[in-house]
């Protein structure tokens, strides 16, 4: 071989040595590699980040690297330089909005270049309870109707929620129906964070009703009241005998002719 060729091949491979411990290193360090939070919090990751090379590293990008789903907001951090032996501090924020509850899987990442160090960290959401209950009822009933009433109880949770509902009916301060139901599930997707109760009384009698819901899921409790009325109409009617055939008019509280009410001869 050419003297002159073995000479250049040497040269080339001191120079890519050179170039190689050239090259910044750097250290990450993540103390705290585990973290809990409900929706609404925001967690703090204090990260250490070291260069251990001879070389200044310009440039870097700190961050937290996670699953694509909706309800997380990562922080980061820019290092203009880092010179060797040089270290600093920084704490990374991550903005919890409403994901659901269970363990996600994270990293962070430093970033210089086409480099990435990257230390994984998991976050575990907790479950936030969180919903609403009604009371599905018209205010007035006339007497001889029929009065459906539907109790609802809707989650906005971001997990599986359970617990009891019951309900008390008064007429005039007097109870005349009680029931408990148990172990309802709530789950956070749609169609199943609703539940429904009907609860029909067949042509009640006239009087004030109030219906007490009692409620209990995840250690929430809550309560609801509402009342109706059934009211019957204060009517009155007029007779008149005309050419052997007998009239009857049944008139409201206005003098207004009412239709729909048998009449007994």
């Amino acid at each position: 071989m050419d003297k002159r060729a073995v000479v250049l091949i040497t040269m080339l491979f001191l120079l890519s040595l050179s170039i190689v411990s050239a090259q910044p290193s750097l250290l990450l360090e993540v103390a705290q590699k585990s973290f809990k939070a409900k929706p609404g919090e925001t967690i703090s990751v204090p990260v250490v980040l070291s260069n251990v090379g001879n070389e200044t590293a310009e440039n870097v990008t700190l961050y937290v690297s996670g699953p694509a789903v909706e309800g997380f907001l990562y922080g980061s951090e820019f290092i203009k330089k880092l010179e060797p032996g040089e270290k600093v501090e920084k704490t990374l924020p991550i903005y919890v909005e409403n994901p659901k509850a269970g363990v996600y899987d994270l990293k962070v990442v430093a970033r210089v270049g086409a480099v990435l160090i990257e230390v994984p960290i998991s976050l575990r959401i907790l479950t936030k309870v969180s919903y609403s209950i009604d009371i599905d009822v018209e205010d007035r009933y006339l007497f001889g109707e029929d009065v459906t009433i539907t109790l609802k109880v809707s989650s906005s949770s971001n997990g599986v929620i359970f617990g009891d509902v019951s309900y008390e009916i008064y007429r005039e301060n007097v109870s005349i129906a009680e029931k408990s139901v148990h172990n309802i599930f709530l789950y956070p997707e749609y169609p199943k964070n609703k539940w429904e109760y009907v609860i029909f009384l067949p042509k009640p009698v006239v009087g004030r009703y109030t219906i007490l819901v009692r409620t209990n899921f995840g250690g929430l409790s809550k309560t609801i009241t509402k009342s109706f009325e059934v009211y019957q109409r204060n009517l009155r009617y007029e007779t008149k005998f005309e050419k052997g055939i007998i009239y009857v008019r049944v008139l409201d509280e206005e003098g207004n002719g009412v239709g729909g009410i048998p009449v007994i001869l």
